[in-house]
């Protein structure tokens, strides 16, 4: 079955000479609206050559001389799609009669008569504000008329200031639709697993998950935070193409559980404060562990006399004071927000809005970031351990060789005869060593010269290079302020012209 969706394009306007009128529409009804776009209205001879999307089913193009004719195509559309051809006085129901109209319509140079589309289930504001641009009907497939978790290999814009952040809602323009989704960004790592991102990275493509129509892969899409007004900087937040379409999301964050020795048996521990329940510790069952020492263990079977306690097997003796963490991965899923950009079904259509961000709404009410003590910087404090000292039995050391036997050297209280000597250079010696002393203080006068130098050199290149960007910056602030004069000018005209 055909769904049909109606998209406005500018570039399928008529030539620049237009002498006819632009098409009307109906009225909206009580029940239902139907927008009627008859072909007879059109000055079919003054359109430009333009390649309709191949879902269009509406009319075929054909060129013959100078002139663009318009005829009737002989399939149409399905009987099972929710739209009718329109009958007239001129359109007969007899076979013979409408073969010799497409006869008559392939031999004439100009269309006189044309088909009538009715669309049944239009909103009334579409036809009560209706603009006056022509609307192109298209159809979908029956693959993309399904919703699910779409994949995009995005990339931020390099032009975009802003650095894009996960969960805040993006507009995105993908095949015939343009709507509002939450975007989760994430990365892959060497396992092929995708980690979710808080930022998008700088410079670099990512992966973009949110709920969605499903698109066929390789298909380009466009990102922006707002369509409503004019933006004084770049609007567009990023790029992309379709990788993948499922109806699950893999998307997945780091998750550390950390727990605490607290009985010890040789390659054997109870570990506690890690899980809260055993239900916690079946689901964990057979999970790798390690001690911040680099011990590895797994955890084996909860333990029945505390509540989230578990046994669990280490390939060495560990500590008490050791800590024990494990590393788990948690399922993170887009939310399930898709807006269609209704734009055509209001009266200002420039000036849509959608979902806004959460630092949006602070900043309009006025609220600050929520504040968590937990998440400040903290001075770290540890306790200095003191170990106990090495020590060999007896035995073992006479049964050692002597390079590897300890060397129990005592430490000498009183002086040596070698500490306690003076030496007395010669006065040949005295001589050398004043020269060496001489030498090196007319070496460090030089350094001390060529510093005092090059600093003053550095001084002087600052100060020339602080007066260039004085002036650079007075520049740049007398092209702003004449292009927000322009800007105001041509705003308050549109204006004057709105309420005319």
């Amino acid at each position: 079955m055909m769904r049909m969706c109606l998209v406005t394009l500018k570039t399928w306007r008529a030539a620049k000479s237009f002498p006819g009128p632009l098409p009307s529409c109906l009225p909206p009804a009580k029940s239902r609206a139907r927008v009627r776009l008859p072909q007879s209205q059109l000055p079919l001879q003054q359109l430009q050559a333009a390649s309709p999307p191949p879902s269009m089913k509406c009319a075929s193009a054909r060129r013959s001389g100078s002139r663009l004719c318009l005829m009737r195509s002989t399939t149409m559309l399905p009987p099972a799609a929710n739209m009718r051809k329109s009958k007239k006085p001129w359109q007969s129901s007899n076979s013979s009669t409408a073969a010799s109209l497409r006869a008559t319509t392939r031999s004439s140079a100009c269309c006189s008569r044309g088909t009538g589309i009715e669309i049944d289930a239009v909103p009334c504001e579409l036809v009560t504000h209706f603009s006056p641009r022509f609307l192109v009907a298209g159809g979908l497939a029956s693959t993309e008329q399904t919703m699910g978790f779409v994949q995009l290999r995005f990339k931020r814009h390099r032009w975009f200031k802003r650095t894009l952040k996960s969960r805040d809602p993006l507009i995105f323009s993908l095949g015939w639709r343009r709507f509002q989704a939450v975007p989760i960004y994430a990365m892959q790592d060497q396992t092929f697993r995708n980690r979710m991102l808080k930022y998008t990275p700088q410079h670099m493509h990512c992966i973009a998950t949110f709920y969605g129509p499903v698109t066929p892969p390789n298909t380009g899409c466009l990102a922006v935070q707002s369509v409503s007004g004019t933006q004084a900087a770049f609007r567009i937040a990023g790029t992309g193409v379709v990788v993948e379409q499922d109806k699950a999301a893999d998307v997945v964050k780091k998750l550390k559980l950390t727990g605490v020795p607290f009985k010890i048996y040789k390659n054997t521990a109870l570990i506690r404060d890690m899980f809260t329940s055993a239900l916690e510790v079946a689901r964990f069952t057979g999970a790798k562990i390690r001690t911040v020492s680099g011990i590895r263990g797994q955890v084996k079977k909860a333990d029945k006399t505390h509540p989230g306690a578990f046994r669990a097997t280490f390939e060495d003796k560990i500590l008490k004071s050791d800590i024990v963490f494990l590393r788990a991965w948690y399922p993170v899923k887009p939310p399930r927000l898709y807006n269609p950009v209704t734009n055509l079904l209001l009266q200002d259509k420039e000036h849509w809005v959608g979902m806004k961000t959460a630092g949006q709404l602070r900043f309009e009410q006025g609220l600050r970031a929520p504040f968590s003590g937990d998440s400040q910087y903290q001075a770290i404090s540890r306790t200095q351990r003191r170990f106990n000292p090495l020590t060999i039995p007896k035995s073992l050391q006479a049964a050692l060789p002597y390079a590897s036997k300890p060397k129990m050297v005592k430490k000498q209280t009183h002086k040596t005869m070698e500490a306690k000597r003076v030496l007395i250079p010669e006065p040949k010696e005295q001589r050398i060593d004043r020269l060496l002393q001489q030498l090196n203080t007319i070496k460090h006068e030089k350094e001390r010269k060529r510093k005092e130098k090059m600093k003053a050199q550095h001084k002087a290149y600052e100060e020339k290079k602080s007066k260039l960007e004085a002036s650079r910056e007075a520049a740049r602030r007398k092209h702003r302020q004449e292009l927000f004069r322009q800007q105001g000018k041509k705003e308050a005209a549109r204006k004057r012209h709105q309420d005319k």
